[in-house]
């Protein structure tokens, strides 16, 4: 079942489901609403999907088979990003429909320097100095990436055709099309690296907290008797800590080992400028930082 998020929580098409700490903010600014896909999407038909959404049969493949949540429409007009996603979703494809202002709810990565568990609670130091109290009560979300490569060419990455049936058929939601480097509409987001990161996030008590693990970037004494010189095997032994101690604790391996995106339009917009729209604050989010804050949702 494809979910979707209203002004105020997520929830199923026929079942709310209210999620601690991703509450958008209402205002009165129009809400932007971001349909993004939960792959893997298994028996997706892409000859469907290209022949409803005016791709070509490469460009709904490459779609269907990128391994990462990514978005594919856009707008301000629920019904509308509701019927592209049961049009979607008749077609096999695993698709979400989020409000755009709970990207704005999670916090920007914050490198982990040192923690320690206690009998009830972890505590956790960060490179800005902010202190994270987190008890084991709290479900832990773990996003590891590792974008791979060079970006995908206009003519490979999925989505590089015309809106126009789009728009026939579905209304104002727009499909993501991929852009030229010479395109002034996408201004690039940061550019990915291949350095592997793991974000964990914390949702607890009506927030989300997050700590961003880098290779060689942390303190791993925390760890006692299972600390080694190997940041690998630090990492692992982190990693079945907080399964052990947590009460719900889910990895997501999706980014990892997943090639570097083009930019790419939605609805005729860049990333940054729908970003942008929906918080200033978030026009110049990293791709690598966006891809994770996808996954995050895409899990809720």
């Amino acid at each position: 079942m494809w979910e979707v998020g209203s002004g105020i929580l997520l929830w199923s098409v026929s079942s709310p489901s209210y999620i601690p700490g991703l509450t958008p903010v209402l205002c009165s600014m129009p809400q932007t609403y971001l349909l993004i896909s939960n792959p893997p999407h298994g028996e997706a038909d892409a000859k469907l999907i290209a022949q409803e959404f005016g791709f070509t049969s490469a460009e709904a493949l490459m779609r269907i088979h990128f391994p990462a949540p990514q978005v594919w429409f856009a707008g301000e007009d629920l019904d509308d990003i509701k019927r592209t996603g049961a049009a979607l979703q008749d077609a096999g494809a695993r698709v979400r429909i989020i409000n755009g202002s709970l990207l704005s709810l999670i916090p920007a990565p914050d490198n982990l320097q040192a923690f320690s568990f206690d009998e009830t609670r972890l505590a956790m130091k960060t490179n800005s100095g902010t202190d994270l109290d987190i008890p084991y009560h709290a479900r832990v979300i773990l996003v590891s990436s590792q974008l791979k490569g060079e970006s995908q060419s206009p003519e490979s990455q999925m989505g590089s055709s015309s809106s126009h049936d789009m728009r026939e058929k579905l209304g104002a939601a727009v499909p993501m099309t991929v852009t030229s480097q010479g395109d002034s509409l996408a201004a690039d987001l940061e550019e990915a690296t291949d350095d592997e990161i793991l974000d964990a996030y914390f949702i607890s008590e009506s927030r989300v907290q997050r700590a961003t693990l880098l290779s060689d970037g942390v303190d791993y004494t925390g760890l006692e008797s299972d600390a080694t010189s190997s940041e690998e095997e630090n990492r692992a032994a982190l990693i079945a800590r907080f399964t052990d101690r947590f009460r719900t604790t889910d990895l997501d391996e999706r980014l990892k080992g997943a090639p570097a995106p083009k930019p790419y339009l939605v609805g005729g917009k860049g990333m940054p400028a729908i970003l942008g729209a929906i918080d200033p604050g978030l026009q110049d989010m990293a791709t690598v930082d966006l891809l994770s804050r996808l996954a995050l949702l895409s899990r809720l």
